[in-house]
């Protein structure tokens, strides 16, 4: 049932101004489900209107341009609302589910010249500026305290010790093939084999420079945007990794390889030249499902109420 106006006919949702409001509520359906019990309605709201067009009818990514999905929740292109300062919780945009994945922790005015860069350095080899790092709200992985029990050493160390790393070259651990530095991110976590692989491929003079972007990779500071992490190119499938910094695994959740070179390349086109994001994203490993949330959140549930 769609409430009445004053003059018999069906009230337009203030919002869209499209459809009808319902009878019990002052927006329409669509409308209502993004504002009603929700945190900073009226901040939602300013940017629904502005996000808002009529030809054709709906609402538009503020970064792509393109329409948004009102509907299917388990799709990538999901409206969803985006800060565009972190912390500032009345500046909202309303923007695709993949793209405020994408867009991260990062303010709008750290987020474009990043993805400049990135485009630059894959596609012109034109060097990844570290001044250019700079991310405020980056809150990373905290040190863990039980992180010696979380490397998997062998059982069975070496009769006798190594001359050399064989990662880097550095003086070994006793009775160890690596240094101090290499063997808590050779040991952690599993897939070891494929850790050291990528770490070899990184490692110049003893120096770890990311793979997609060329920049020296932090290895003490865990919370530093360029902490060194390893990500899967085809996400879900084991072996492979490539060693990145912590901002760049981010940036490619649920994205493989090629849709993450993809989007760096419409973005910077969309900076330089204006237009809407055109090109096709297969958006194969997607996993920001509904029941892959409700997953994770019972998941963080469990541990706050193991590790109080």
């Amino acid at each position: 049932m769609y409430r009445q106006g004053t003059d018999g006919k069906p009230a337009i949702c203030p919002v869209c101004e499209i459809r009808a409001r319902l009878e019990h509520s002052f927006f329409c359906f669509e409308c209502g489900k993004f504002l009603l019990h929700k945190p900073q309605q009226s901040a939602r709201r300013k940017a629904m209107e502005r996000a808002r067009c009529f030809n054709p009818p709906g609402f538009r990514c503020y970064y792509t341009g393109r329409l948004l999905e009102l509907y299917d929740e388990n799709s990538p292109h999901y409206a969803s609302f985006d800060h565009r300062t972190p912390g500032d919780k009345w500046d909202l945009v309303m923007c695709e589910r993949w793209v405020n994945s994408f867009k991260g922790p990062m303010s709008e005015k750290e987020f474009w010249p990043i993805v400049l860069a990135l485009d630059d350095w894959h596609f012109k080899r034109i060097p990844f500026l570290i001044e250019i790092v700079k991310i405020a709200a980056w809150h990373g992985n905290k040190p863990r305290r039980d992180r010696r029990r979380k490397l998997h050493f062998p059982l069975l160390p070496l009769r006798e010790c190594a001359e050399f790393c064989d990662i880097c070259g550095a003086k070994p651990l006793p009775r160890s093939k690596y240094c101090a530095v290499c063997a808590p991110f050779y040991y952690r976590c599993g897939e070891n084999l494929a850790r050291g692989a990528a770490m070899k491929r990184a490692c110049r003079n003893r120096v770890f420079y990311c793979e997609y972007t060329g920049l020296p990779m932090e290895l003490e500071d865990t919370e530093s945007p360029r902490y060194m992490e390893f990500h899967h190119p085809i996400p879900g499938k084991k072996g492979g990794l490539r060693a990145v910094v912590a901002f760049v695994n981010r940036m490619m959740t649920d994205l493989s390889e090629d849709d993450f070179w993809t989007a760096v390349h419409e973005f910077a086109r969309i900076r330089r030249e204006g237009g809407e994001f055109g090109a096709a994203m297969d958006f194969k490993y997607w996993r920001r499902t509904k029941k892959a949330r409700a997953k994770r959140k019972a998941t963080r549930k469990r541990r706050r109420s193991q590790n109080p």
